[in-house]
């Protein structure tokens, strides 16, 4: 695409002009999104967080956490079973 014509492009979801909103950042298939629709979709992705996780911003937090030591322990985990399986294979090669 041209520079002009990137000057030029209106952003996908409010059809706004680059000149009125500024800068808009292009997608894939020549899709544009200006800061004050990213800023909004983060507001309703937020919102939504908020309406599944009524304890507030700190539970999702507290979610993401757990999920992320789960996939850890999960992670560590093979690698013990794979470790001893190791092990294993040398213990019966050497005797």
């Amino acid at each position: 695409m041209k520079q002009e014509e990137k000057n030029e492009a209106l952003c996908s979801f409010c059809h706004k002009s680059s000149q009125d909103v500024g800068k808009v950042v292009e997608g894939p298939g020549n899709v544009y999104i200006c800061e004050e629709c990213v800023e909004l979709c983060r507001s309703i992705f937020k919102k939504e967080r908020l309406r599944h996780y009524p304890d507030g911003e700190e539970a999702v937090e507290a979610n993401e956490r757990k999920k992320a030591i789960e996939k850890i322990e999960t992670c560590l985990r093979r690698i013990k079973e794979a470790q001893q399986e190791a092990m294993q294979l040398l213990w019966e090669y050497n005797h």
